[in-house]
């Protein structure tokens, strides 16, 4: 049961992945553009994330933030912290 699990997570995420690779890449034959630089945030980028990779967005959050400390910090969105998460992982 333990490795079916592993697999279907494993698959689901290559496959997520994929969906999310061409909006975080830019073409090699482009150099980087200061308008993509500054319209970047966090913002766009983690709804980005949670639309493209809803499986692994939701992995990443449940690691950055416990139910007891979101219960505690409702005001706080752990967002920032996904992206840094996901990007170091890449």
């Amino acid at each position: 049961m333990k490795a079916f699990a592993v697999e279907q997570s494993t698959t689901i995420m290559n496959s997520e992945l994929k969906t999310l690779a061409p909006d975080l890449l830019s073409p090699l034959s482009v150099d980087v553009e200061k308008e993509a630089l500054t319209d970047t945030t966090f913002d766009n980028l983690s709804h980005c994330m949670q639309t493209s990779a809803p499986t692994i967005w939701n992995l990443i959050k449940s690691l950055a933030t416990q139910p007891r400390q979101a219960k505690r910090n409702t005001h706080k969105r752990p967002d920032k912290v996904c992206c840094h998460l996901y990007l170091k992982l890449q």
